[in-house]
């Protein structure tokens, strides 16, 4: 399966309506790009597997903290979920089927597995994008309780919450509702790629970085940040033909980026190579 194919594949799981969405097969479509022939019915079964190993006590647990209490001991207690903190900018971090093996990942990729395991057992369990900091919201009618995947699931207090936000942005920052919003299954998909981009740049891995790219600009082909980081990685892949389309593309609807002059000699060195091809 080409590339082309799984980002047509990914658009049309994502395009659903989001409680339709399975998450898991969208995680593991997305691992499938960097890991040719991955076998996704092994992570599943894990999953399943996980699920089954707590379903016994979840029809007693009737309340959002006691669910939540209970993904916590089960997934980041008996079973040794964890962030994985020593080496995080690792891509593998954000590969579902690697995190569930070796039970260490980011904290978006930890959320996944207490996603698809409490929704397995009934739970209302939602990504939550707050700031800096990827965690889970375990819903009820009359309440949610949050908790946090990457410390092993430890529940949070809005007290909890205020010092995530004080370390996040270096000062007291107030807490307000737009931050606890669930996210979307296209959300939580978008921000693992972004997450892989930054990583394999990190490495300097431009032909990796530019997969994810391809990816993002499928599922948002209006993002001009993509189109910029497109243009500019093509440019470090020696492909100056594409490079120098995207580039100028970006250039015209974004003349006054902050970048523009680093931009304007990577096109400058694109159409003199193309010149001189030509």
């Amino acid at each position: 399966m080409d590339d082309t194919h799984i980002a047509g594949q990914l658009r049309d799981l994502l395009n659903r309506p989001d409680e339709s969405v399975n998450l898991a097969a969208s995680a593991l479509l997305v691992a499938s790009v960097w890991q040719r022939g991955l076998d996704v019915r092994a992570p599943m079964q894990e999953l399943a597997a996980l699920a089954g190993g707590l379903r016994g006590d979840a029809s007693t647990l009737a309340t959002a903290e006691e669910q939540a209490g209970a993904l916590a001991s089960y997934l980041g207690g008996t079973c040794g979920f964890r962030g994985n903190a020593g080496d995080y900018y690792n891509p593998s971090n954000s590969f579902l089927n690697h995190v569930l093996r070796r039970r260490t990942g980011l904290p978006i990729t930890l959320s996944i597995i207490y996603i698809e395991v409490g929704r397995r057992l009934g739970f209302d369990v939602r990504g939550v994008g707050f700031p800096g900091h990827f965690i889970v919201g375990v819903r009820s009618d009359v309440a949610t309780v949050y908790a946090d995947p990457f410390n092993g699931g430890r529940l949070l207090m809005r007290t909890d919450l205020a010092e995530q936000l004080r370390l996040t942005y270096g000062r007291v920052v107030p807490l307000l509702p737009a931050m606890l919003e669930s996210v979307s299954a296209r959300d939580i998909i978008v921000r693992m790629l972004r997450n892989l981009k930054q990583a394999y740049m990190r490495r300097d891995e431009p032909r990796s970085a530019l997969a994810a790219v391809e990816l993002l600009s499928a599922l948002g082909p209006d993002d001009l940040g993509e189109l910029r980081d497109r243009g500019v990685l093509l440019y470090h892949l020696h492909r100056w033909d594409e490079a120098r389309v995207a580039l100028a593309d970006y250039q015209r609807l974004r003349p006054n980026a902050a970048d523009a002059a680093y931009l304007r000699r990577l096109l400058e060195t694109a159409e003199h190579v193309h010149r001189s091809r030509n």
